[in-house]
């Protein structure tokens, strides 16, 4: 079995009333005690990290930004690699091998620059940097691969047999949750990238999981950022501070999982979900069933994507 982690704005480098530099590490540790705890209970082989952008604040993004900034874009590319790596890539470096693979925000534009011209772009350099520096082997990104198919802000991920079609979600331009944008650009989508199973996006700091077609599954990652008062004058809640991780076996999505950023200093457990196919009213997940007996979970999962 594997684990798929979404990770999205996580915008560090903000300040507001519950979230700063520190509280955002704190966030982050707690984070990957959960990821590591759903690991063990899975006997998971490979964790798939998948980074859909705004995992800086940026710098420039609109007029009063300055003033909501506790560091300054150099600052939070540099020292946000220092916290990544530590809290998170390295501790589950040690359990099992990682991959990773990402898209840039749109927060971290710099404004009348290109599109490349991006502090996730440069993050995630640093990030693969360190990876080199500490020679950690079990550790293999993707962030600057692209196919001919892919694009800048829209690629394809390959986690094990579960093909990933992952983006930010700015560019779907929807006041709200976005799911009737996605669902108009499914098939075209399904043309470009031939067949994938999911399809996950963040931007909108709301969290949610859909069946958007038979055999695709819509991943709505949430955020850690804290008091976000633009989510909730723009979308009228303050932001779900859940990110998804699903449990995989070859092709078939068994569970979903929330990590839930911690409101104590006692970091949560993942909440296990059930998966219910849209087209056949069936469950799929694990259930009332052990998590951590392999023989018990095979065969509950939904096989999606026609992948064999």
């Amino acid at each position: 079995m594997e684990l798929i982690v979404f990770l999205s704005d996580f915008h560090y480098g903000r300040k507001t009333a519950g979230w700063n530099p520190k509280t955002a590490r704190n966030a982050l540790h707690a984070i990957t005690q959960q990821i590591l705890q759903l690991r063990e209970d899975t006997d998971a082989e490979t964790i798939h990290l998948l980074f859909l952008g705004d995992i800086m604040d940026g710098e420039c993004v609109y007029p009063e930004q300055a003033y909501e900034l506790e560091l300054a874009g150099f600052d939070q590319v540099m020292d946000g690699a220092t916290v990544f790596f530590d809290a998170l890539i390295e501790p589950l470096a040690r359990v099992c091998p990682i991959t990773m693979d990402g898209v840039p925000g749109n927060h971290a534009y710099l404004r009348w620059a290109h599109r490349k011209t991006n502090l996730d772009a440069f993050f995630y350099g640093v990030l693969e940097q360190k990876i080199r520096e500490r020679r950690l082997r079990t550790v293999r990104s993707a962030f600057f691969q692209r196919t001919r198919q892919d694009a800048l802000e829209l690629k394809l991920a390959e986690c094990g047999q579960v093909r990933c079609l992952i983006g930010h979600g700015h560019f779907l331009r929807s006041p709200s949750f976005p799911v009737l944008a996605i669902t108009r650009r499914l098939s075209a989508w399904m043309t470009v990238f031939r067949k994938f199973q999911v399809v996950a996006f963040g931007h909108y700091h709301r969290c949610g999981l859909i069946w958007i077609a038979p055999e695709t599954l819509l991943v709505l990652n949430g955020c850690l950022l804290a008091h976000d008062e633009f989510s909730l004058t723009r979308y009228g809640s303050p932001g779900d501070r859940k990110w998804v991780v699903l449990v995989t076996d070859g092709p078939r999505v068994l569970t979903a999982h929330f990590l839930h950023a911690p409101v104590s200093p006692k970091a949560p457990s993942a909440e296990r979900l059930w998966l219910r196919s849209s087209h056949d009213g069936q469950r799929h997940g694990l259930g009332g069933s052990s998590p951590t007996k392999r023989d018990k979970l095979q065969g509950k999962g939904r096989k999606v994507g026609g992948a064999s």
